[in-house]
């Protein structure tokens, strides 16, 4: 039996971010934020840390 891919799995499983727990995280913070479309990121992220982590990321990719 397969899995259904997410969202963030689809569209940024193959991310080349230099390590892959970068891209599992970048992946686990886009289906975070698809389940709460709508607010800030503090209100999309429950999590004070995922919050942080999302800041890091995209810190360090643009």
């Amino acid at each position: 039996m397969t899995h259904a891919k997410s969202f963030g799995e689809v569209n940024f499983g193959h991310a080349q971010l230099g390590d892959k727990r970068r891209t599992k995280r970048l992946v686990s913070l886009v289906d975070q934020m698809c389940l709460r479309p709508g607010g800030t990121l503090p209100q999309k992220f429950r999590n004070p840390a995922d919050v942080r982590a999302f800041y890091r990321l995209m810190g360090k990719t643009m």
